[in-house]
């Protein structure tokens, strides 16, 4: 990504006058690059399940290679559309999950006048400790999948008879929907910031530019009108709330905006994504990684690159843009004194030297989503765990990872499910 000239971008300040997608999985060898209507990221290669048990002698030897010892548990699986990113509870005791079939391209941009047929669906998934068996419950509105979510609830975007969409957010306790954006627009592609700020793209018709708004807690608002020829995409706020990240989408041109939440008048900076990418290829590059494109404390945007097809970080603040290794599609916040590194053959568990450089180590085999939990406050702050999801044709299989920094222990022979 190169650095572009950043044309004066500025907003139109309003007040408070509004009633209150796709996975996709960017992998490497599965992006094609012109999606229609009806397209999604592939799993090319990827076989139907990773395997059902792993030996203890395996997890005790990677633990040692790197001074901790290693567990995993299986949660179960989970029947859901696997192209879309599941949002996970920060504590992971519930998950959501876009049910089948894939919405489209159009139905994720808000490019679609009819609504779906079927129409979309999301349901929030919990695991009983006993049997392991998924308890689902699927929410009454049709709804897409939002890209963020925080201890009380998520976000979910519901498609109107019009064309219009609105944006709410769901209760992990019983899906009950406060919708935060109702009226005639299409409001579409919502993130919610940790302080409760939201920002979506609207337009007033399917199909339109859309302007990027930004509702601040206490209701003042933001707007970037798009200019000719362009939209906006993809919002999301950065993980330590400083800046509003969204993708400026061209004729095969976007490009990543940054605005300081402190001035967002005035303090503006861009870097180049791609000068051949469709909209569509854009939005895939962040909506890929979920709730996975920012990290909590963190002042940057990951973001899956529609090229290579390989995770970058965008650093607005430093100007930098650091390219990861080949085929990784996803990047954990700290765990265990390190961090977890996704790529097409394995999940790599990285860690920082004193002299600034990382050593990265095999944890597990095969394609892994990864998705750091919250600590709890009875456990050693070094302790991690993760939920980590194996992509199937009919969902997601579960496991629970934990990583413990003090010496492993001697285990048995026997195979342990994962």
């Amino acid at each position: 990504m190169r650095p572009s000239n950043p044309d004066r971008c500025t907003p139109r300040r309003a007040f408070p006058r509004l009633v209150a997608a796709a996975l996709s999985l960017a992998l490497a060898g599965c992006v094609s690059k012109t999606l229609d209507d009806q397209s999604r990221f592939g799993l090319d290669g990827l076989p139907d399940r990773l395997p059902s048990q792993v030996a203890p002698e395996i997890l005790a030897e990677r633990g040692a290679r790197i001074d901790r010892a290693i567990a995993l548990e299986s949660r179960g699986f989970i029947e859901a559309d696997a192209a879309t990113a599941p949002l996970v509870a920060p504590a992971g005791d519930a998950i959501a999950v876009q049910l089948r079939p894939t919405p489209t391209w159009r139905d994720l941009l808000g490019w679609s006048v009819e609504m779906p047929s079927p129409p979309p669906a999301v349901a929030i998934v919990r695991f009983d400790g006993e049997t392991g068996a998924a308890k689902e419950l699927a929410l009454r509105e049709p709804l897409h999948l939002g890209h963020t979510c925080d201890e009380e609830s998520f976000l979910v975007e519901s498609p109107r008879s019009g064309g219009e969409r609105w944006i709410g957010a769901a209760r992990w306790s019983d899906g009950e929907i406060e919708w935060l954006v109702a009226d005639e627009a299409v409001n579409a592609m919502a993130a919610r910031a940790k302080d409760g700020a939201l920002a979506w793209c609207r337009s007033d018709l399917p199909g339109e530019s859309a302007s990027l708004r930004l509702r601040e807690r206490d209701g003042s608002m933001w707007e970037w009108s798009a200019r000719t020829g362009t939209t906006w995409l993809a919002p999301q706020f950065s993980g330590d709330g400083r800046y509003l990240f969204a993708i400026r989408q061209g004729d095969g041109r976007a490009a990543l905006f940054a605005f300081d939440r402190a001035d967002p008048d005035a303090s503006v900076a861009t870097v180049e994504l791609s000068d051949r990418t469709t909209a569509a290829t854009s939005l895939a590059s962040t909506a890929a990684l979920g709730e996975g494109s920012t990290l909590a404390g963190e002042p940057s945007w990951l973001v899956v690159h529609p090229e290579d097809r390989t995770l970058r970080r965008w650093r607005p603040d430093l100007g930098t843009t650091d390219r990861f290794p080949d085929g990784s599609f996803a990047f954990t916040a700290p765990i265990a004194g390190g961090r977890l590194l996704a790529d097409r053959s394995a999940l790599w568990f990285v860690e920082p030297a004193a002299d600034g450089s990382s050593s990265a180590s095999v944890m597990l085999d095969g394609r892994w989503i990864p998705r750091v939990l919250a600590t709890g406050e009875g456990q050693a702050a070094a302790v991690g765990r993760a939920l980590l999801f194996s992509i199937t044709e009919e969902g997601f299989e579960v496991c629970e990872l934990s990583i413990d920094p003090s010496p492993p222990v001697e285990l048995s022979g026997e195979l342990v499910a994962p």
